[in-house]
């Protein structure tokens, strides 16, 4: 995983605390405060790339979705979810999502309604 964090541009980001670390360490003669400042630019870049891996998650989760609407305008949030092997909950947040983005709507009643796709996905 370390191998694609991208430590240069997060330490450009930061640069002047990462001076100010290593200005700090060579005058204590300790490199605890440079190894603190490391740790945390390591961890600023994990949460990044995990929030970009719940985003692309999400995005083919939502495209999954609307596969399965475009196959069947009928199916009800729990046959997604199984298919999907997704909670309902799961479903819902989505579909959530899509109705937000005006990607998709539901058109009638919950038992008797459909899925309508509003775009071209």
């Amino acid at each position: 995983m370390f191998k694609y964090i991208p430590i240069e541009s997060i330490i450009r980001k930061h640069q002047e605390g990462y001076y100010t670390a290593i200005q700090n360490c060579n005058n204590t003669g300790n490199s605890n405060e440079f190894i603190e400042f490391m740790l945390e630019i390591i961890n600023e870049a994990i949460d990044k790339i995990f929030l970009e891996q719940q985003e692309t998650t999400q995005e083919s989760t939502q495209e999954k979705i609307l596969r399965l609407i475009k196959k069947n305008p009928n199916i009800t949030q729990t046959e997604m979810a199984k298919v999907l092997n997704l909670t309902r909950d799961g479903i819902s947040y989505n579909l959530k999502i899509l109705k937000e983005k005006g990607i998709a709507k539901r058109v009638g009643s919950t038992k008797n309604g459909m899925w309508k796709i509003l775009e071209n996905k």
